[in-house]
């Protein structure tokens, strides 16, 4: 049986969780938060919080027995993770700058996370998800390829700050190697 999320949140809540809504008026859906979400009751939070388990099946289909498994965390590690997530009055979590070259980079001190992966795969859309409790934030995604173009820093408290990056392939940007190759051979945290 097929989980269809549109029938658990209701579909325009489904859309603002994926697609977001215009700046001028964005909000936080009352389950994005994993706290919120634990009333529900367990089969509705189950396709909630895991919405591809009905897949398992399938992922083994081609391989050995048990070479896939899905990644099914516990509600305790949900939450820990939403609080790295959640600004707070002591956790500020902000865009720090956009940089088309790695000189125009912000020299951070804290280590940084790098989304990379090819054109149109979803990596701005993850980050967006990352950044759901944080109405300030609005990281910018498309349905065509090649949209992001430059580098693209979140600082996420004290504890890491998020790079978005330009997806290779499909209507990559000209200088993809050249900002992408140096960024990860000179950039040391």
């Amino acid at each position: 049986m097929a989980v269809d999320l549109r029938r658990v949140l209701g579909f325009k809540a489904w859309t603002s969780l994926f697609w977001g809504t215009p700046h001028s008026w964005r909000f936080t859906h009352s389950l994005a938060s994993c706290m919120q979400a634990a009333h529900l009751p367990e089969r509705r939070l189950k396709a909630l919080l895991y919405p591809a388990s009905e897949l398992q099946a399938y992922l083994a289909a081609g391989g050995k027995e048990g070479q896939l498994t899905l990644f099914h965390p516990s509600l305790e590690l949900m939450a820990k993770a939403e609080k790295l997530f959640t600004p707070s009055p002591k956790h500020h979590i902000h865009y720090c700058s956009s940089a088309v070259r790695l000189d125009h980079a912000p020299s951070l001190q804290q280590p940084e996370v790098c989304f990379i992966g090819r054109s149109n795969v979803g990596k701005s859309s993850l980050i967006r998800a990352l950044f759901s409790l944080v109405p300030d934030i609005e990281v910018r995604v498309s349905k065509t390829p090649g949209h992001t173009k430059k580098l693209n820093f979140f600082r996420v408290g004290r504890a890491f700050t998020v790079v978005d990056m330009p997806g290779y392939g499909y209507r990559a940007p000209r200088d993809f190697v050249e900002i992408v190759e140096s960024y990860l051979e000179t950039r040391s945290k």
